[in-house]
């Protein structure tokens, strides 16, 4: 409205037409395009599945290894008894996750995708690294 617009420059435009341009606005330059890495439709797809086979994986373990979690937890500072210790985490897991599918899901449909799949990553190798400092440092709230 009350804007107008004039036909294209020709430093950064092949058509000749008109339309709103970053050079309307005064900017000196269009902004640059974010760069790509040249990876294959086959790369892209081991990578993907690979995340999602670790995914699973990591899901597995918490209901897998009750024997070591148990043992864990008789070392560790908290004053539960194993069985409320390991449903506390158990529980705490499927609530994080069921939260964390809500945000994400609503997220999907705002965010690029792969800017959503590398935040996730990020997120996930951090608790990863979290939990893996659990054991060393005796302590069972790195896990929750």
């Amino acid at each position: 409205r009350g804007r107008s617009v004039r036909p294209l420059c020709t430093s950064h435009h092949t058509q000749n037409t008109t339309h709103t341009c970053p050079c309307d606005r005064g900017d000196p330059q269009p902004a640059a395009a974010m760069p790509s890495l040249p990876l294959s439709e086959r790369c892209l797809m081991v990578l993907l599945i690979s995340t999602n086979i670790l995914n699973y994986i990591d899901r597995g373990i918490v209901p897998g290894a009750s024997g070591a979690f148990d043992s864990f937890i008789e070392g560790s500072e908290t004053t539960w008894g194993t069985s409320a210790a390991f449903g506390a985490l158990t529980s705490a897991f499927i609530v994080g996750f069921s939260i964390a599918s809500v945000v994400v899901g609503h997220l999907a449909h705002r965010v690029p995708p792969f800017k959503l799949c590398g935040v996730g990553l990020l997120i996930w190798c951090f608790s990863m690294l979290l939990a893996g400092l659990a054991k060393p440092l005796k302590s069972y709230a790195l896990l929750i």
